[in-house]
């Protein structure tokens, strides 16, 4: 089963991710603060992570920098979810590694479609040329932001 690391401050939220982490087909495990969630996160080698943009020890972009920093997380997918969604927050949130946001609540099918986007850009990324064994160009974004964090 592939997993997914939550982080999420609230125990209530966290429980309605996980659920629907489940739901999706995932093993969710959660963390309720950046330290808890940067310790747990490369022993876990989770698929994708779940980041809400306020968690009790700061700011879920500051997650999102550290798993892009980090050289066994940065392939990994970074799904942040918020209450409200505004444009600028949406763009500080993608220069900061994030990948897709979601406006909480989850709704279900909404979540799944989510994660299955976020699942095929991952497998993109890893995808190589057959020809020239270049990777793509998703794959060389990722490579060079992972350099510039």
């Amino acid at each position: 089963m592939k997993k997914v690391l939550i982080a999420e401050s609230q125990p209530s939220l966290a429980g309605l991710i996980s659920h629907a982490a489940e739901q999706a087909g995932y093993e969710p495990h959660l963390c309720h603060s950046i330290a808890s969630a940067l310790t747990a996160a490369p022993s876990l080698g989770a698929e994708i992570h779940i980041v809400n943009a306020m968690l009790s020890d700061g700011l879920g972009f500051q997650l999102a920098r550290a798993i892009r920093r980090h050289p066994n997380l940065y392939k990994s997918g970074v799904l942040m979810t918020a209450v409200a969604i505004e444009a600028p927050d949406a763009e500080h949130a993608r220069e900061q590694g994030v990948d897709e946001m979601m406006a909480l609540p989850l709704v279900g099918a909404d979540f799944v479609q989510t994660i299955n986007a976020l699942e095929r850009r991952q497998e993109h990324i890893r995808s190589r040329c057959p020809q020239t064994g270049l990777g793509s160009v998703e794959g060389l974004k990722r490579e060079i932001n992972h350099l510039l964090f």
